[in-house]
């Protein structure tokens, strides 16, 4: 039988997906007046593993994570990714040949022992043992 224990706070980070680097700062800068303090930020790489979004948000996306400063309890996720829809419905874009958005956020917890996300998927390990710190 598992043991009830004190909820324990965990880092919030986003992963943010953009059409172009004006976009992803545009995003971000959003995300940390929104969301709270970014303390940590990943290179700015390229999302080119995929071509999920490429109909949506054309070609030559990029890709960073972030990880917030103030530590949360899994309680908030809901309220943050209310709140990260509320940004991407902000960056959307209609026209100039793209109908989707400029930029997409990813909001998940991560605590310190395991990393996870609400949608089930493992965070890869390099990025988990990043913000876990």
């Amino acid at each position: 039988m598992g043991k009830i224990r004190p909820v324990k706070q965990v880092k919030l980070f986003a992963g943010i997906i953009a059409s172009g680097e004006a976009a992803l700062l545009a995003a971000e800068k959003e995300v940390e007046t929104t969301l709270g303090k970014i303390s940590l930020r990943s290179e700015i790489i390229p999302f080119d593993h995929t071509e999920y979004y490429k109909a949506e948000m054309g070609e030559g996306l990029l890709r960073r994570w972030v990880g917030f400063e103030k530590t949360r309890f899994p309680s908030d996720l809901a309220p943050a990714k209310v709140a990260a829809n509320a940004i991407e419905a902000k960056f959307a874009e209609n026209g100039g040949g793209r109908t989707g958005r400029f930029a997409r956020l990813r909001r998940e917890p991560i605590p310190p022992a395991h990393p996870f996300c609400a949608t089930f998927r493992v965070a890869p390990p390099g990025i988990a043992d990043a913000l876990a710190r």
